[in-house]
């Protein structure tokens, strides 16, 4: 092939890649002035023949609306173009990612790898490779009881994310948990945590410097204010999850925690997974195990404690083996008479 037809392949190449996904468009115009920027002389009746060809050929699926002046776009159903193909190895990776990560993406990033997930579909679904049937052997589950998604208000949510990506404050109405009435707060926005079935931003309100959690499915309105967020110097959202902080912490200090371990389950869970990277096990001469831990003492806590009954028995602090005791109590008041 000589020359002048690499350049014209390179070109039409460059076109296709600047053509954007349906709704946005770009004209002739716009179109031209790209590849004037990038070296390549075209006329104008040259571009608009290119263009209709394309489309005509079936191969690209791109089309012309009927504005003045007229705009290309790809189909918003379009596979997306990509040099080289998409192989199997990237398209088991957008699988993944659209399965699990999909609900804490922006919608702008959801609507850019739309066409990626349609082509991954595409890809694994020609059973060729072996990872073709990796999806369905592979699942990725929650300890603990599976709650279904709290529904959140789309256009909240994706506000939210504009603002946290654009670091802008955001004006919203929250409906306190018990609360009849919404209200209002000016929030400065400082990081999000998807957990399970909720999702949380944390954010200074008001002015404050104190970060509060705010769950996305309590808003009802949100609204971005334009000025630029207050963040705290030393926020940092990875140390705000292990403080303890985005759950709901009944006492201010950390607690140092020991408990009696009476089963070989509960030993052998927390030799394998850690309550905290300083915890230690240290085993009993009538065969029980004692873990000691410095944890933040909040409901996530108490009820993973309540929920392992009689296998593991509470000795410090005692305020919390208190606790245990009296939710026991409760909990034998109700079960005392036969259901009705």
């Amino acid at each position: 092939m000589k020359k002048d037809g690499y350049r014209k392949v390179e070109r039409l190449f460059l076109m296709l890649r600047a053509i954007p996904l349906y709704p946005n468009r770009i004209s002739v115009s716009q179109l031209k002035e790209i590849l004037e920027n990038e070296g390549f002389v075209i006329d104008t009746r040259t571009l608009q023949r290119d263009l209709i060809e394309l489309s005509a050929s079936g191969l690209f699926q791109i089309t012309c609306d009927e504005c003045k002046p007229r705009g290309w776009s790809w189909s918003k159903e379009a596979v997306k173009l990509e040099l080289p193909a998409m192989d199997s190895n990237t398209a088991l990776t957008f699988a993944f990612a659209e399965e699990y990560l999909v609900r804490a993406l922006p919608q702008t990033t959801l609507n850019y790898l739309k066409p990626y997930f349609k082509q991954s579909h595409a890809v694994l679904g020609r059973g060729t490779t072996k990872f073709s049937k990796w999806p369905t052997k592979i699942l990725v589950i929650p300890r603990g009881l599976r709650l279904c998604p709290a529904k959140i208000n789309t256009e909240v949510q994706s506000v939210i994310y504009d603002a946290l990506m654009r670091d802008m404050q955001v004006r919203v109405k929250y409906l306190k948990l018990g609360a009849d009435k919404a209200s209002e707060y000016l929030l400065d926005p400082l990081g999000l945590v998807v957990k399970d079935a909720s999702i949380t931003l944390v954010a200074t309100k008001d002015g404050q410097k104190e970060p509060h959690n705010f769950l996305l499915h309590r808003m009802s309105k949100a609204t971005l204010t334009g000025k630029s967020v207050k963040r705290p110097t030393d926020f940092n959202i990875e140390q705000y999850i292990k403080s303890g902080e985005n759950a709901i912490k009944k006492t201010e200090l950390p607690c140092k925690l020991s408990l009696r371990l009476h089963t070989n389950y509960v030993k052998n869970l927390f030799a394998e997974t850690p309550l905290d990277c300083g915890q230690t096990l240290v085993e009993e001469p009538d065969g029980g195990v004692i873990l000691e831990a410095v944890i933040p003492d909040t409901e996530v806590l108490r009820a993973a404690l309540l929920s392992f009954g009689s296998q593991v028995e509470i000795l410090e602090p005692v305020e919390l083996r208190y606790w245990m005791k009296n939710e026991l109590k409760s909990l034998a008041a109700v079960y005392k008479h036969s259901p009705p």
